[in-house]
């Protein structure tokens, strides 16, 4: 298990943990737990279809890495993880904990969760096309900027999902669909949209009636 220096980080620490993570998960969340004060750089490593099952990854840095086709379930922690510029493209997650991570800049192609906390997430100036989430919380998310493409944000019967306070400036979101199923319903309250196109900004039912015309 990797020593800590005095000081603080070390890119040799961060080297033997990003080791210790491939290769024993339950090690590394040992060595989280025992230096909590530790945030390990995994700037630019490469973890492509890699599973973080029962990974805690809270508050690391992961910009620029390769997470693309990446497992992640309920029991991993991404809370307030940096994923600016990260390629996070194919993941699937079911139940993943990732409220107030940044992902400006990240590429999340064909992101598909369900049950997603991304309460506080930034997605500003991400690439979201054709996202899905299912049953997923939003609040305080930020997509300003966002390419949302063909993105589904759907509840499944009997669910509900939370977008409050959200942003959603400037974002293309070109073909977006929001849908439930029966019994299933949205929480929407104070959420704001400046289309690209358009100039001033809407509240989200303000949206919806203007969108009315062309279903999404």
């Amino acid at each position: 298990m990797p020593t800590l220096t005095p000081d603080d980080a070390s890119a040799q620490n961060d080297a033997e943990l990003l080791a210790l993570l491939k290769s024993n998960t339950g090690a590394f969340n040992a060595f989280r737990v025992a230096n909590p004060d530790y945030r390990p750089d995994f700037s630019g490593a490469d973890f492509t279809r890699f599973s973080f099952s029962n990974a805690n990854m809270r508050l690391a840095n992961l910009s620029g890495a390769k997470l693309d086709h990446a497992l992640i379930d309920n029991r991993s922690d991404f809370y307030g993880v940096n994923f600016r510029g990260a390629d996070l493209s194919h993941v699937f997650s079911h139940g993943v904990r990732m409220a107030t991570a940044d992902c400006t800049g990240a590429c999340l192609r064909n992101f598909d969760v369900t049950d997603a906390n991304l309460n506080g997430v930034k997605f500003v100036d991400a690439d979201l096309t054709e996202l899905r989430t299912l049953n997923s919380k939003m609040w305080d998310t930020d997509f300003t900027r966002a390419i949302m493409k063909g993105v589904l944000i759907w509840n499944e019967k009997g669910a509900s999902g939370f977008i409050i306070d959200a942003v959603f400036d400037d974002a293309d979101m070109t073909d977006a669909r929001l849908a439930a199923g029966d019994n299933g319903r949205f929480c929407v309250d104070r959420a704001r949209i400046k289309p690209a196109a358009a100039s001033g900004s809407l509240t989200y039912d303000q949206w919806m009636r203007e969108k009315a015309r062309k279903p999404l």
